[in-house]
């Protein structure tokens, strides 16, 4: 019993490593096609609750926004803030309130490492729907998503992600402009390494087993997978279950 304690804690250590420290964990590391920094640092606050300070994030070339995720705390660095970090993404593009990733915490909290999919909407619709009179968000509930097939969660969460109720516009590397709905989802490159991310568009790869490639924020930076990784990331546990969250 004492050994199973003692490398569960080792991995727990480990996940949360990769979380802070992404491009030096070699057991847990994310294998990403592409990246993109993101450079453009800017200043903002929360306009319902402008007392709480200025919060600084990242502006990507497309115009999304990456927030930078906050080093974890706790036991072993137990408490990573990657889910945190990716509603933070939410509220300052659907919202235009800046909120930290620390900040979340005031709105739903759990006992499980990171942050569950159950918390985070609990968050986000606390945050869309507090103070009617002088919020920004769009009026929408937040729902979690789960998806059990590969070619059947892509589908869906293209449909969100580019026929969502509340839309911003990303601008492709091609010169293009889209509309988009920005999407929470969640993923596992191995072990405990959960992580959340933000998906911000899909676009064609004919080299791809699913004719496509995924990017997405995380980090303060953007990323890019090619399809089939992603699927494979995002069966977080191994059965084949999906999750992502949406309005």
């Amino acid at each position: 019993m004492k050994k199973i304690v003692i490398l569960f804690a080792s991995l727990l250590s480990l996940s949360s490593y990769a979380q802070e420290n992404p491009r030096k964990s070699s057991l847990f590391n994310y294998q990403w096609k592409s990246q993109t920094d993101c450079k453009d640092t800017r200043d903002g606050i929360d306009a319902v609750y402008p007392e709480r300070g200025i919060v600084t994030y990242s502006v990507c070339p497309d115009g999304t926004i990456s927030h930078r995720q906050p080093r974890s705390h706790g036991l072993n660095g137990w408490e990573g803030y990657c889910g945190q970090t990716a509603a933070s993404n939410m509220t300052s593009m659907l919202c235009q309130r800046h909120i930290s990733p620390k900040t979340h915490d005031l709105y739903a909290k759990d006992l499980t490492p990171g942050q569950h999919s159950s918390t985070m909407k609990k968050a986000l619709n606390k945050i869309f729907s507090e103070q009617p009179g002088k919020n920004t968000c769009p009026v929408t509930h937040w729902v979690v998503r789960i998806n059990w097939h590969d070619e059947i969660f892509l589908e869906k969460l293209k449909r969100d992600l580019f026929y969502g109720q509340q839309q911003i516009i990303r601008n492709r590397e091609d010169g293009h402009q889209i509309k988009i709905t920005p999407i929470p989802v969640l993923m596992n490159s191995g072990g405990l390494n959960y992580h959340w991310v933000t998906v911000v568009d899909l676009i064609n790869n004919s080299q791809d087993r699913f004719g496509c490639d995924v990017i997405m924020n995380t980090w303060g930076n953007q990323k890019t997978l090619g399809c089939e990784t992603f699927t494979r990331y995002t069966d977080h546990t191994g059965f084949g279950e999906r999750v992502y969250l949406n309005f």
